[in-house]
């Protein structure tokens, strides 16, 4: 536990501790600061049509949805198939035409 430590986060203003590897604190403390950015965008835009938990679900929910949104960037597995079946084409064309 020598390269881990407590950290203390500020969440919609409310404290959280956590134990975490020393080499993720910046990666911590900007996730607290996207969450309070998001928190505080809705919380000064819908000041009078919501509550602090209709921010904390939109904020929620807007987060998700990039994570969401980022997954399906990322998903390779199309391109992956793709790359197995013009191998395949390949082995079998210069298996055919390798005399």
């Amino acid at each position: 536990m020598d390269d881990e430590f407590m950290v203390k986060v500020d969440i919609i203003g409310r404290k959280f501790r956590m134990w975490i590897a020393r080499k993720d604190e910046g990666f911590v403390r900007d996730v607290a600061k996207q969450i309070n950015m998001k928190y505080n965008r809705y919380k000064n835009k819908y000041t009078k049509d919501a509550g602090e938990i209709d921010w904390l679900a939109m904020t929620a929910y807007t987060l998700s949805k990039e994570l969401l949104q980022a997954s399906d960037r990322n998903d390779t597995a199309p391109y992956e198939d793709k790359i197995r079946q013009i191998t395949a084409l390949l082995e079998q064309y210069l298996n055919e035409h390798n005399d």
